[in-house]
């Protein structure tokens, strides 16, 4: 047999069986044919076991039901088939309703949570035969044995327990299943290799899989798509090795703008195309198709063929996006965007709700500083995290895993350049394109609402796959090394244990779900504190959706109309909260011509409606006001006494009126003196507690907090809490703190500043009695609170909470005040 060059795959070596392949085997001798039959039954095996591990791992630590974040919202969808945030994930729905419908367990969130355990154990698994494949460019099936299998597993496991994977593997999200695309993606590109190279068929079945499968995953999310230059890398360096270096270059370049005929070419295009020639285009676009496959059939052009097919089956993967419009139009529960024709899927998809930028600007005006916060802060600390380890703090502990995870990684990335550099440079162009290169795309702002290290776990992935091949070459060199029998089980055992054995163990306790509890009993509390029929003002993600998930999938509060400001500066939005019981109050001139022009619209009416400048305040002979008596709002008590609020401007565009400070107002502080006016009193309104004063659009002093939430009262205040209210609302509260004192659940930090909330009542409760001096009363108030939510378990939150809780423990030390004897 001839000898290999680097990067060349052996003749002689068979595919797994596991593969799905059915090769044909070469004659060897009977001694080589025993050796395979042994590897190949061990490898079975280990990745059963694998699968098996990382199953029961994740459905042991897996969410009991809603978390916080999207989960809410992508669990309300599916089991509603509703329309979430875009840019959608029809296909993600799909499952999810299948999932809901599951008889057990009894949490239908649970249900939907099922979904990210099963995808991310064959993820896992993926990885273990991924890395056998990456092993078997430079070594034979005959030649691999228990080194090998415990190396690839190493890497395996790794990536099962590392921090930003393990996450996302118990709970309702797109991510999990993502990634399972993703994986299969890369391993069924070695599969295709290892087909072709072995002389068994073109691989072309395998190729049209794949294509297939990145326009499923688009139904999923976009992150999968930078899976595909790495598809053509395997490609191209089977077909054409030898080029000169500028030809090489150029090839490779070529392979890395193969993401742009999907993104934005499929995903946006194709849409563009039909609204722009109608239904007639989706034909024309297949007819066109086809001859182009004849074309490629008649004249020999394999390529062409083939590529017209990809494209065909790419688009028949992409059409589960048809449920986004059908469901639309039929106004579900969620229905974000209202993306029902084809003008508004393309908006959807576009995400024109978060506004945009040319990808020129995107990519040079950077919106934090690039090195020290989008680079350190927002990929290499996500990166340490996952194979150094993560601190208390959010910081990198390198001490946590003994950074074995991260030397494996760099032991195996140096052996698979020396050893077969064209699969190192395919390796190295996913981890860069699924890391480095989207922190360049998204161009974070500084702060971010929450931790990003989910959109990179992609390049996790590489690196894992690395670790694979470092911790078989390390187990090599051991065994080689000792030359003893068994020592090579030992080490193997041993690498087990050690590496991902280690972060499984010091990992689990953070990332164990099983009695969190807190998205859930959050949300009954905040809707269960609300009178009949209130309107409730959310701010952000996590004080809506879990929300929506009740009353949607539960069947909880429905009565109530929860409002998010954020969503309140949208059209659409609007409309939905004038037409969808339980409605909420507007005036009749808000049309759905009105809307279009003064929301959606970007004309000067649009302008000014929100204008808020000095042109504003000038008397009824055009006289300038004076300077205080700007930003007064005229508004009606429940008793209809006039008063007025202050509304400040925080937008500034430059309209030509010579003021040189802020001239607009958002639409939702406008929108929510309008919904205030029509609802005239009629309907409780509320504030959720986590909207911050400068949301109020002026109303603050109308507010009372009653709880997790501000009630809007008839006069305007300051307003003293009732302690009768407080108290009857922490009763109900006090039946929903599942696990706030049990120190064996992990809360991480959001949650921890969440739940302050709740200590906040406590605290107000405590004020309300001071006026009446009854001292019992206020330290029996701090008690149940430390009851409920002990520091050990809910650590205080430093600053006001700390002080006032410090202050009302001193009283215990003032000595009760005598009283008359009869």
């Amino acid at each position: 047999m001839m000898a290999k060059q680097a990067g060349t795959p052996k003749q002689n070596r068979s595919p797994l069986q596991l593969d799905g392949l059915s090769p044909v085997l070469p004659e060897l001798p009977s001694r080589q044919k025993d050796d395979m039959n042994s590897f190949e039954t061990r490898h079975r095996l280990a990745a059963l076991l694998i699968f098996l591990t990382a199953l029961v791992l994740y459905l042991s630590t897996m969410a009991p039901t809603t978390s916080f974040w999207d989960c809410g919202e992508f669990i309300t969808a599916s089991y509603t088939l509703s329309v979430p945030h875009p840019p959608g994930a029809p296909f993600y729905l799909l499952l999810g309703r299948l999932f809901s419908m599951l008889p057990f367990p009894a949490d239908i969130g649970a249900r939907v949570n099922l979904i990210s355990p099963v995808a991310s154990a064959l993820t896992v698994m993926l990885l273990y035969l991924s890395v056998i494949h990456l092993l078997a460019y430079w070594k034979t099936r005959t030649e691999m044995g228990l080194n090998e299998i415990f190396g690839a597993a190493t890497g395996a496991l790794v990536f099962m327990a590392s921090d930003s994977f393990w996450f996302n593997a118990v709970e309702a999200e797109v991510y999990a299943i993502s990634m399972l695309f993703t994986a299969l993606v890369v391993w069924l590109a070695f599969v295709w290799h290892d087909r072709v190279s072995s002389g068994r068929g073109d691989g072309s079945r395998m190729l049209l899989l794949v294509f297939y499968i990145i326009g499923l995953a688009i139904g999923v999310h976009l992150l999968n798509v930078l899976a595909l230059p790495m598809v053509f890398m395997v490609i191209y360096f089977h077909n054409r090795p030898k080029d000169e270096l500028h030809m090489r270059l150029f090839w490779l370049g070529l392979c890395t703008l193969s993401i742009l005929p999907v993104y934005p070419g499929v995903v946006l295009y194709f849409p563009r195309l039909v609204a722009a020639y109608g239904a007639g285009a989706i034909p024309t676009v297949l007819l066109a198709l086809a001859f182009v496959f004849w074309v490629g059939q008649h004249w020999r052009q394999r390529w062409l063929s083939l590529s017209s097919a990809a494209i065909l089956l790419m688009l028949l993967g992409y059409l589960s996006y048809v449920l986004i419009l059908v469901r639309s139009g039929l106004n579900p529960p969620l229905d974000e965007n209202d993306p029902q024709t084809i003008q508004g899927l393309i908006a959807y998809l576009s995400r024109e709700q978060y506004g945009s930028q040319s990808i020129t600007d995107q990519l040079l005006n950077r919106a934090a500083p690039f090195w020290s916060y989008q680079i350190q802060h927002m990929y290499n600390r996500y990166l340490g995290w996952n194979f150094l380890g993560q601190a208390a703090d959010g910081s990198v502990n390198i001490f946590r895993y003994l950074a074995l995870p991260a030397l494996l990684a760099i032991w195996g990335m140096a052996t698979h350049w020396m050893r077969d550099r064209h699969r190192a440079i395919t390796i190295s162009a996913l981890f860069f394109l699924t890391g480095y290169a989207i922190v360049i795309y998204l161009n974070q702002t500084d702060p971010q609402p929450r931790e990003r290290d989910y959109s990179y776990v992609g390049s996790f992935f590489a690196i894992a796959l690395w670790v694979g091949i470092g911790a078989a070459d390390v187990l090599e060199r051991l065994r080689e090394w000792l030359r003893k029998p068994g020592a090579g089980l030992a080490a193997g055992v041993l690498m087990l244990l050690v590496v991902p054995g280690l972060m499984t163990a010091r990992g689990y306790h953070e990332h164990d779900r099983t009695g969190n509890f807190v998205a859930w009993d959050y949300a009954w509390n905040a809707l269960n504190m609300l009178e009949p029929d209130a309107i409730l003002f959310t701010n952000g993600d996590n004080d809506t959706f879990p929300l929506w998930y009740l009353q949607e999938v539960e069947g909880i509060r429905r009565d109530v109309r929860v409002v998010n400001l954020s969503l309140l500066n949208t059209g659409w939005y609007i409309r939905q909260l004038r037409d969808i019981e339980p409605k909420v109050p507007l005036s009749p001139e808000f049309t759905d011509e009105f809307i279009s022009s003064r929301i959606d619209g970007g004309g000067r009416e649009a302008i000014f409606w929100r204008y808020w400048g000095p042109s504003v305040w000038v008397d009824n002979t055009g006289k300038p006001l004076p300077r205080e008596l700007w930003y007064r709002v005229p508004m009606s008590l429940e008793n209809g006494e006039r008063f007025s609020v202050r509304l400040e401007p925080s937008i500034r565009l430059e309209v030509g009126d010579g003021f040189d400070g802020p001239n607009f107002i958002r639409v939702q502080d406008r929108m929510i003196l309008e919904i205030l006016r029509a609802a005239n009193w009629k309907r409780p309104v509320y504030m959720a507690i986590t909207v911050p004063s400068y949301n109020f659009a002026g109303t603050y002093p109308l507010y009372r907090m009653d709880g997790l939430a501000f009630k809007m009262l008839g006069e305007v205040g300051p307003h003293d809490s009732d302690p009768a209210i407080l108290e009857a609302t922490l009763a109900k509260f006090e039946t929903h703190f599942r696990g706030l004192n049990d120190p064996d659940v992990f809360f991480d930090s959001q949650i921890e500043r969440l739940v302050q909330n709740y200590r906040s009542t406590y605290l107000e409760l405590a004020r309300a009695y001071e006026g009446t001096n009854d001292v019992e009363r206020i330290l029996a108030t701090v008690d149940r609170m430390e009851k409920f939510m002990p520091p050990s378990v809910i650590p205080v939150a430093v600053g006001e909470h700390r002080r006032t809780i410090e202050m009302y423990k001193s009283l215990r030390r003032i000595d009760p005040v005598p009283t008359e004897q009869p």
